[in-house]
């Protein structure tokens, strides 16, 4: 909960206004919703603004597909070559590998909300696209394994594994298209 706010405050910037005055603005009591929810409802409605347009430039179910997987997977790179910088690549079983910080946490709920997003737009806009396997399956077991690591603050490995996305981006950057299609 306190995980987004450190990020800020660690990046020198505002504090988030309190639930209250957003609930009152909105007319909705979101007095008990965390700031992990607050952030993930952020990258959902944000993404989903950015996939809108890049749906409106983008013929094909395909390249729309590998979209989102492009931004999580560029941005998952850099945030696990950060945590491994910040391990000083050390990947040791320690109480510190098996702990949390404010940026692994945040990085967590990052890769959770990209994986509910995808099945949520995929299954609207490029529904051809998704495979049992590769989508249904893997995604689900991901968002389970985020649920269980923000549940147990133990997300500093998940953070080092996040590294893994590398072939990922490549193969996303390949699907995506270099010019925008709009004919």
């Amino acid at each position: 909960m306190d995980a987004f706010k450190a990020v800020l405050a660690e990046n020198g910037l505002p504090p988030l206004p309190k639930m209250e005055n957003i609930g009152k603005t909105i007319g909705v009591d979101l007095s008990d919703v965390g700031l992990d929810q607050q952030f993930e409802a952020a990258v959902y409605v944000g993404l989903t603004v950015m996939f809108a347009f890049f749906c409106l430039a983008v013929k094909g179910e395909k390249k729309r597909a590998w979209f989102l997987t492009a931004i999580s997977s560029g941005l998952c790179t850099i945030a696990g070559a950060y945590v491994c910088w910040t391990l000083d690549w050390d990947f040791r079983v320690t109480d510190k590998m098996l702990g949390e910080t404010a940026f692994t946490r945040f990085s967590v709920c990052w890769f959770r909300a990209l994986n509910v997003l995808d099945i949520v737009l995929g299954f609207l806009f490029y529904r051809s696209q998704l495979h049992p396997l590769t989508t249904w399956v893997h995604h689900l077991c991901y968002i389970a394994l985020c649920f269980w690591m923000l549940g147990n603050h133990c997300s500093v490995y998940f953070g080092v594994f996040l590294l893994e996305e590398f072939p990922t981006f490549i193969m996303s950057i390949g699907a995506c298209p270099a010019e925008p299609d709009l004919g």
